[in-house]
């Protein structure tokens, strides 16, 4: 049986997109972008409610990742408003400039207290990588509430702000990949640094 140019064709675009998005699969997770700075002091005011997954396929550990963009100098706050099934959920951050953030239970003790990171000030502009996991990296399933917002820089959303468990120093100079940098709402594209 013999294939004509449609199905030939049809054929290369399933294979090229089955590779496309599993190469997508290997980035750090969705781009999300919160588009308003706020000033409010009301605890989680004006951001975004982003729902979301830790799963345990076949035993394995499957953590949650996305991206948020903040600019340099502000108040990011990431906070676990729910955990469903009760799972003891940790939050990492990974920022621009190699910063680590992270967090197992909230602003308070206990075992199943959710986990809040709070930065400020933003160490640099860019996309800030949020794994979501079990605190121990053990296989879990939880589906929870994510609150991810923006504020003006020694907001109140972020009084007590989480310490880096690893700070960059500016001396570092960190390994870049040569791609453009695309701030989220502006449309200009610039050279990286």
């Amino acid at each position: 049986m013999t294939m004509n140019i449609k199905q030939h064709t049809l054929v290369g675009i399933a294979l090229f997109s089955a590779c496309a998005f599993s190469a997508g699969s290997a980035m750090a997770g969705a781009r999300i972008w919160d588009n308003t700075v706020s000033t409010c002091t009301t605890t989680n005011c004006s951001s975004l409610t982003i729902p979301g997954t830790v799963t345990n396929p076949a035993s394995n550990n499957d953590p949650f990742t996305i991206q948020v963009f903040a600019s340099a100098n502000q108040c990011v706050r990431l906070d676990l408003t729910s955990s469903v099934q009760g799972v003891d959920l940790e939050t990492t951050v990974t920022a621009p400039n190699g910063s680590i953030y992270r967090n197992d239970d909230g602003s308070g003790g206990g075992v199943l207290n959710n986990p809040l990171v709070k930065i400020n000030p933003t160490p640099s502009s860019g996309w800030y990588t949020v794994t979501i996991n079990h605190w121990a990296g053990t296989a879990s399933y939880a589906d929870f509430v994510l609150a991810y917002g923006r504020y003006s820089v020694n907001n109140a959303n972020c009084s007590s702000a989480t310490v880096p468990a690893f700070a960059a120093s500016p001396a570092m100079k960190m390994e870049s990949i040569n791609e453009p940098v695309l701030t989220p709402g502006v449309g200009t594209v610039s050279a990286p640094e």
